[in-house]
């Protein structure tokens, strides 16, 4: 699989079918994704990966925190007051989602059933929390972004399915309590697709113009 199939291949997995990564098979992503550029070569990007009853058990934890209201968060994902144009982004992605699936925008039960598949993970059998050791600086988590970016994309090329989550990770005393240190960034779910329909849903990009700044002349 060439470079511009795999990015254009690449998607948020909704569903995955019962289908368990080995090692050496999640071995062969860390593989690629350990290729990433990083700061002085520091390599600060680091994963805990759950499956069987451990992943079971972090679900449960998961879900005690998320009713219990037990918010605990090492990397804030959004700002405090949405502005454009993420506000208008997020609320797109958002409402083209539940349209895809069916569910209304008043039908908060249904939103709120989707909204607890992420502390199930979609049904995957393994999952990745990204990490790295406290003490280090901002930069750090940009090093981690790019391995996370390149983890994602390896994962893609060998014939895997992913999905980030962000959700988990207010919760991350909760997932602390299962092994893992450090300042805990995101999860990720790994698998293999479903043929259920969220699984076609597809996120739009944002214009060239909106992203890009041609600098040829500073008066």
């Amino acid at each position: 699989m060439i470079f511009k199939e795999c990015l254009e291949k690449r998607f948020s997995c909704r569903d995955f079918i019962d289908y368990e990564l080995s090692e050496d098979e999640l071995i062969k992503i860390v593989e690629l994704a350990k290729l990433s550029p990083s700061a002085t070569n520091m390599q600060p990007a680091k994963l805990s990966f759950f499956s069987g009853n451990a992943l079971i058990k972090l679900s449960d934890d998961l879900f005690f925190a998320l009713n219990n209201g037990l918010k605990s968060q090492d990397v804030k994902l959004y700002p405090n007051t949405w502005f454009e144009p993420y506000k208008s982004r997020r609320f797109e992605t958002g409402l083209r989602l539940y349209e895809a699936l069916g569910i209304k925008r008043d039908d908060k039960q249904k939103r709120l059933e989707q909204w607890h598949k992420n502390y199930k993970f979609f049904n995957a059998k393994n999952l990745a929390i990204l990490h790295i050791d406290k003490g280090l600086s901002e930069g750090s988590l940009l090093d981690a972004g790019i391995f996370l970016a390149n983890f994602l994309n390896a994962a893609t090329s060998l014939g895997y399915d992913t999905c980030v989550l962000g959700s988990v990770t207010e919760y991350c005393d909760a997932i602390r309590a299962n092994g893992v240190d450090g300042l805990i960034i995101c999860a990720i779910a790994i698998g293999k697709k479903s043929d259920d329909v969220v699984n076609n849903f597809r996120t739009t990009r944002a214009k060239n113009e909106e992203i890009i700044k041609f600098i040829k002349e500073i008066k």
